[in-house]
């Protein structure tokens, strides 16, 4: 069953993201303009956090048996690889392969697919992958993890985060080893995040501070200090989870006002959240050299101009692949897994 709030926030963080590749159409002639650029630039950035903590709210639950937890494993193969290896795929034929004829294409999409795309807007596929098929053993530590043992483990993973963004600005690796640091830690955060949700003034006082950590990151970046400033970063990890309060809110405030249509609007885009992830750099792509020559003092125009275009024909695209190239894949994945699994039994 769908909860509206979450639609909400998984449509939003979608909406970020897409934002976040818009906003390269900026023209940028002054430093306020830059500073600008920025903050807008931090908060959309916020999506990733949220779909990640997101993920792992949902996915790390308890298996009931053996045959769930085969089942999920291959649900996820079914909603997360399918649709990458079809829009993957699309994504090769409409950039040319330096090698012509059919095997440099199959060398090119190979090559997409196993390592090239992580360079690009595809990267969070290649990091969300593992955590959704290691989240079901994850999964038997954070259905029983204590409140210390939560308090405990935010803790040493924002630490560890730390370190690795610090050592990073001074242009060094930082060598130590923890298993949940950097993605790891804001999907598992997910499974619990919302056991602190804010009530009250305190809500205001997350929010406000949400809000000058956006600033401060801001900021940090303008003067040099970027390194996984807008990921990884214990002051952006906590914007990024009042940014996630406010919109879980604003969901709930929604949905109580009794706007059917937009609530079912809403629904739709989240829906097909993923495919549009998935598949608006193809429509960004195609618009942007499509915008007019603008004035320097009008430098957010091209902006405003391509990311409301580029959001719902996105959204469009991704609902005529969701029932056609996609839906087909999917298909004919089950009926393969069907198949196999008929052999295996005989």
């Amino acid at each position: 069953m769908r909860v509206f709030k979450y639609d909400f926030v998984r449509a939003a963080a979608m909406s970020f993201v897409v934002a976040v590749h818009c906003l390269p159409s900026v023209a940028l002639p002054n430093q306020r303009t830059n500073f600008t650029f920025v903050i807008l630039q931090t908060l959309f950035l916020t999506g990733n956090v949220i779909f990640f903590m997101m993920s792992g709210k949902f996915n790390l639950r308890q298996r009931k048996d053996d045959n769930d937890l085969i089942t999920f494993l291959l649900r996820k193969v079914r909603e997360i690889l399918v649709p990458f290896l079809v829009i993957g795929l699309l994504v090769t034929l409409l950039h040319p392969s330096p090698s012509p004829g059919t095997t440099g294409f199959l060398r090119e999409y190979v090559k997409n697919i196993s390592f090239q795309f992580n360079g690009t807007a595809y990267w969070f596929v290649f990091t969300l992958f593992g955590l959704l098929l290691a989240s079901p053993f994850l999964a038997k530590i954070f259905c029983y993890i204590s409140k210390l043992e939560k308090k405990v483990f935010v803790v040493l993973c924002l630490g560890f985060n730390l370190l690795f963004v610090v050592a990073a600005n001074l242009g060094q690796q930082f060598a130590w080893f923890w298993p949940f640091a950097q993605w790891t830690f804001v999907f598992c955060l997910g499974s619990f995040v919302e056991d602190y949700e804010p009530k009250g003034k305190l809500f205001a006082f997350v929010s406000i501070a949400g809000v000058a950590a956006i600033v401060l990151t801001a900021i940090l970046i303008n003067h040099g200090v970027d390194r996984y400033m807008q990921d990884l970063s214990p002051i952006y990890i906590f914007a990024a989870i009042a940014v996630y309060f406010i919109l879980l809110r604003l969901g709930e405030q929604i949905q109580s006002s009794g706007h059917v249509k937009l609530q079912a609007i809403i629904s739709f885009v989240a829906k097909h959240s993923y495919t549009v992830y998935l598949c608006h750099m193809i429509v960004v792509d195609t618009l942007r050299p499509l915008l007019p020559a603008i004035p320097p003092n009008m430098a957010f125009v091209p902006f405003l101009l391509l990311f409301p275009a580029a959001l719902v024909l996105a959204v469009a695209l991704a609902f005529m692949l969701d029932v056609t190239l996609v839906s087909w894949a999917k298909r004919l994945y089950s009926v393969m897994i069907g198949r196999a699994h008929k052999l295996a039994c005989e």
